[in-house]
């Protein structure tokens, strides 16, 4: 895990059972006060290398697209 506050986080997770994970946010200021995320994740370890990248990708994508909004809710409920 590596952390430079308030502008990017990289964690390893487990994405059972593809094995783990390497899990990155970088965040960008925007002019109205708040915040862009962008989220990048691959697998790092397991038989989940075996799956080509171009198969792997859209189902990847589909999971940080919901990360992402489940985020983006728990900011915006406490942010009010």
């Amino acid at each position: 895990m590596t952390c430079t506050p308030g502008r990017t986080l990289t964690l390893r997770g487990k994405a059972r059972p593809l094995g783990e994970v390497n899990i990155g946010f970088e965040l960008t200021s925007t002019s109205a006060g708040g915040c862009t995320i962008l989220m990048t994740e691959d697998v790092a370890t397991g038989p989940g290398l075996a799956v080509p990248r171009m198969v792997r990708d859209p189902l990847i994508r589909m999971r940080n697209i919901e990360t992402l909004q489940r985020l983006r809710l728990l900011a915006e409920r406490n942010d009010s």
